[in-house]
């Protein structure tokens, strides 16, 4: 009995393989061999139907080996060069993603605001009052000053470029207080009016102490035509010295990224002109200096004045100045230049469009934010932190102490270093991060000047009986100042998209098309050989012959 068993196992065991050898799998080696097999007349329907320039010579069938190796490092060599141009490409689109343009239609100077103007006169002093020579020969020959006389040369000496090293006398003051820095208002030859032949503004004659404001400059105390009032550029102008600051009526709906409101020309503030020419500007005729105002230790023996033109919301820079020298007339041609910022550009960030708009950087002196009112606030602070003090000059606060004589070189070195690591950082990355602001105003300017010999014309007049009198011609000088647009319009300029990502995506497309044929459509149809019709072959054939080549179904039918 048990041997018919064992007889029947051994029988059913010979009989298995030829009974059922469906249900059998392959062994492992020719289950790799069918996949690479499968794989590779894939990868040749694939090399068949691309529309990749190269890749259908790499994977056709019949041809000899070098051939295709030879396509194959022709492909990835044309690759290489693409993609190394798509990463420069890249990378420009990165660092520098907007270019300025010229903007395709002219702006009329009614929409912008007419410069601030900025006269410092070179006569600092009345010398009734104080006299800066006798006071610099009394201390040569060691003569006693009075206590007022030295603290008036302590703190005039600071605007003084004297021709001989101030520290040779003895260490000043690191300090000094706000009641010093009011001196100035003491001494300063105030602008007489009755001294004056006009001042007019689009040919219409104005009283030229009530259009101005007296601002501490660099240069001491000076005259500003058409800035906005201090409370108006500053966060705390009480703490900047305006005892002095005349009251102007405030802006109308005025601001730096906006601009005017339509129409009111006349009655805007800052003023603005839509007029060209000399009747369009600024006229003063003349300004009026006393021979024995002049000074020849301080200021270099230059007499006359220095004028600077400056965006009305900015404090002016006495450092970009031209000169007023007396008995003569400086006519002042304006070019605006001005840089606006394209809508497409306002959701960059701006270490991307490498500018600012109005709202996206604090000062926390300043309201308006400018590159310039930026720099001058670093300056301050680093001034601050180098000398523990700040010039008399610069906006401050109720706790900081203002810079006296003996701390003027340290403010001159703090900022001659603040400049240098300015100028040596990387753009726009120094100390503060002081871009442009996105909406950038200012004016280059074109100067010519003649001799006005004054003397002769109110002679002339006199006689005529147009004139009440004769100035004094030894004791006086007169010089005259016209500041006015040469154009009515202006080209401006824009801060455009250079590389948007439309532009961006087309120029790689352009690369990848040039170089290689490769489209949207192609990385779709590498996703589609890759998934869709992979998964649809393996359905319909089986896993055994999932590439679908007639010559492996038929073998396996057979």
């Amino acid at each position: 009995m048990n041997a018919n068993k064992n007889e029947q196992a051994n029988s059913l065991e010979m009989m298995a393989p030829f009974v059922k050898p469906k249900r059998l799998e392959p062994d492992e080696v020719n289950f790799s061999n069918q996949c690479l097999r499968n794989l590779s007349l894939y990868f040749s329907q694939y090399c068949d139907s691309t529309s990749i320039h190269g890749i259908k010579y790499v994977g056709q069938r019949g041809r000899y080996l070098l051939e295709k190796l030879l396509w194959l490092v022709i492909v990835i060599g044309v690759f290489t060069i693409c993609s190394i141009l798509i990463h420069k490409t890249y990378r420009k689109w990165q660092t520098s993603p907007v270019i300025v343009t010229f903007s395709t239609t002219e702006k009329p100077i009614s929409d912008i605001p007419f410069p601030a103007v900025t006269i410092c006169p070179e006569a600092k002093f009345d010398t009734e009052i104080f006299n800066f020579t006798d006071i610099v020969l009394k201390r040569i020959l060691n003569q006693r000053l009075s206590e007022e006389d030295e603290m008036l040369f302590d703190t005039f000496s600071m605007v003084c470029n004297i021709m001989f090293h101030i520290t040779d006398f003895e260490t000043f003051n690191k300090t000094i207080d706000d009641l010093s820095v009011l001196g100035f208002l003491k001494v300063l030859p105030l602008l007489d009016p009755h001294n004056m032949s006009t001042t007019k503004w689009l040919g219409k004659e104005l009283n030229i102490l009530d259009e101005v404001l007296l601002t501490f400059t660099s240069e001491g105390l000076c005259y500003t035509f058409n800035m906005l009032p201090y409370d108006e550029v500053l966060r705390d102008a009480d703490d900047y010295i305006t005892q002095s600051a005349k009251t102007h009526r405030g802006t109308l709906k005025w601001s730096l990224d906006e601009g005017y409101p339509p129409g009111d020309y006349l009655g805007s503030y800052p003023r603005r002109t839509f007029l060209s020419g000399l009747e369009g500007g600024l006229v003063i005729d003349g300004l009026h200096t006393n021979h024995s105002h002049l000074d020849y230790l301080c200021g270099e023996s230059l007499q006359g004045f220095k004028v600077a033109l400056h965006h009305p919301c900015e404090l002016p820079n006495m450092e970009k100045h031209f000169r007023l020298p007396l008995d003569e007339a400086v006519f002042v041609g304006i070019k605006p230049k001005m840089i606006t910022i394209s809508e497409d550009l306002i959701g960059y960030k701006p270490e991307d469009r490498k500018c600012y708009l109005g709202n996206e950087k604090f000062l926390s002196l300043y309201k308006y934010y400018t590159q310039e009112n930026c720099l001058s606030e670093c300056l301050a602070n680093y001034t601050l932190q180098q000398c523990g003090c700040l010039a008399f000059y610069m906006p401050t606060t109720t706790s900081t102490e203002t810079c006296g004589l003996g701390s003027m070189e340290c403010v001159k070195n703090s900022k001659v270093k603040y400049l240098d690591n300015e100028t040596y950082s990387e753009f726009g990355l120094g100390l503060c991060n002081c871009l442009p602001s996105c909406t950038s105003l200012s004016y280059d300017v074109e100067t010519s000047q003649t001799r006005w010999d004054w003397r002769k014309a109110f002679k002339v007049l006199h006689r005529a009986g147009l004139s009440e009198g004769i100035p004094d011609d030894k004791e006086s000088h007169y010089s005259r100042l016209h500041v006015y647009y040469k154009d009515l319009q202006f080209l401006s300029s824009e801060r455009n998209e250079l590389y948007g990502y439309v532009d961006f995506f087309s120029n790689v497309g352009g690369l990848l098309g040039l170089f290689i044929g490769l489209s949207v459509t192609s990385c779709i149809e590498i996703l589609y050989f890759l998934t869709l019709r992979l998964v649809c072959n393996i359905r319909k054939y089986g896993r055994h012959v999932w590439s679908g080549e007639p010559d492996l179904i038929n073998s396996k039918d057979e």
